[in-house]
Formats: structure tokens, sequence, C-alpha cells
């Protein structure tokens, strides 16, 4: 009675073991076994981080260089006097501001504007044969700005670039016939604008900033009329201008 007893508290307890260790019947051993294991659940998805190519973003800076008008003659007043060409050649500072987009295969569109304060002036003089005059002509440069498409492969860090759009130039041009003091004058200021076209490098030094040396010139040509009583009018040519520059630029 105790020994049946005591096998069927022990038959109790085992059931019990068994449950708490997940254990399952066997019916073709008509034991308790180990009950098959769930599979583990997946892994986390990984997170998938975007990547952004280098030089895709908005950009703004600063550069610095050299600009050189060309102006030709003849300002004829009175033969045999032809001041003949101005070079007028100064410094050129200023902003510029643009966005580019990188594609997969490293090609870089982008579109950029610029502005650039210039400097420098050129002056001709000459006496007039036979008058007790001298006829004095001057032209100087004051600014320039474009709005530019830009064309790249990007090399890693480094990006060649080749870029056209429509550039503004603006230069005064005036002219004075002297008796010792002015006799009389002439003052005007012209707004050019034409095709721009250049072409560059660009170097990322990190995330944020980019050095860069590129070169443009603007296609603008146009002549302008020069009258100082009392000689005939004459004209003064617009031919173009070159821009070699450095630049900083800071990309968001």
């Amino acid at each position: 009675m105790i020994a049946g007893a005591v096998a069927a508290a022990g038959f109790a307890t085992g059931a019990t073991d068994a449950h708490a260790q997940e254990q399952c019947f066997d019916k073709g051993t008509l034991s308790y076994v180990d009950c098959p294991q769930p599979p583990p659940p997946p892994p986390p998805p990984v997170p998938v981080v975007e990547v952004i190519p280098p030089w895709t973003g908005p950009y703004v800076g600063a550069h610095v260089g050299w600009a050189e008008g060309d102006f030709d003659g003849p300002v004829t007043f009175n033969t045999p006097f032809d001041v003949g060409d101005f070079d007028v050649s100064g410094l050129a500072f200023g902003g510029h501001i643009g966005y580019n987009y990188q594609f997969e295969n490293n090609i870089v569109v982008g579109l950029e504007a610029d502005f650039t304060g210039l400097g420098g002036d050129d002056r001709e003089d000459n006496p007039v044969t036979g008058f007790p005059f001298s006829e004095s002509v001057q032209v100087k440069q004051n600014f320039a700005g474009s709005i530019r498409a830009r064309l790249g492969y990007a090399i890693d860090n480094v990006l060649p670039f080749a870029t056209v759009g429509y550039g503004l130039y603006d230069y005064d041009y005036s002219a004075v016939a002297l008796t010792g003091a002015p006799l009389s004058q002439f003052n005007d200021e012209e707004l050019a604008g034409g095709l721009v076209a250049g072409g560059g490098i660009e170097w990322l030094l990190n995330d944020n900033i980019s050095l860069r040396g590129e070169g443009l010139y603007y296609f603008v040509e146009e002549d302008n009329t020069i009258s100082i009583p009392p000689f005939p009018a004459s004209v003064i040519g617009l031919d173009g201008m070159l821009m070699a520059r450095g630049g900083l630029s800071y990309h968001f």
C-alpha cells in the first residue's frame, strides 16, 4: 500500500518535471522525450544606410583671381591719332553659389551663379597734330556675373569640369579733349551680355570643404560710339573678357 503510494507520487513528480522541462510523450517508445525546439527567430534586418555621393548637394563659396577685358580701336578723333587696343586688367574677387548632383556612374551635373567685382583700367593719351589739343580715352571694368551649367566626372575627391552659360560684363568708357584743362568730355557705362564658357578642376578636401581653379571667357562683343566735340564721333569695340580665378567652397 505504502509502496504504491510512493510510486504514484513519483509518477506525478516525473510528469510535473517533464512538463516543466517541456518534454513530450513519444507514443512509439511510450516514454517522455525532449520536445522539438522551434526554429530560432530570424536576425533583425540590417538597417539600410543611404550613401550620398560626395559631390551631391548645395554649396556656397568665394573666389579671387585676375580678369582682363579686351577693347580695340580705332578711336580716331583726328588723324593720325589712334589709341589702338586697350587691355584692361585687374583683380577679380567675388562669390558663388550652386548645386551639384552626382550620378552612379560618377557623372556630376550642376548649376552655378556667381558675381565678381573687377578692378583695372587703361588710358591712352595723345596730342592732336596741328591743334592746341590733346585727347585722352579711358576704359575701366566694374563687375561681371554669370549663371552657368556645369558638367564633370568625379574621380574620388577630384572633379574636372566644363561650364557654359550666360554672362554679364559692366564697364565704363570715357574721353576728354584737353587744352591744359578739359575742353569737352564724354562718359558712359555699358552692361554687355553674352555667352560665357570655361572649365577647371575642383578638389574635395573633406565632406564640406573644396578648393578649385578655373578659367572663364566672356564672349561679349559690342561697339560703342564716343562723341566728343569738336571732333567727329568715333567707335571703341569690346571684344571679350578673360577671367582666371581660384576659389574655396563650403558644401552642405
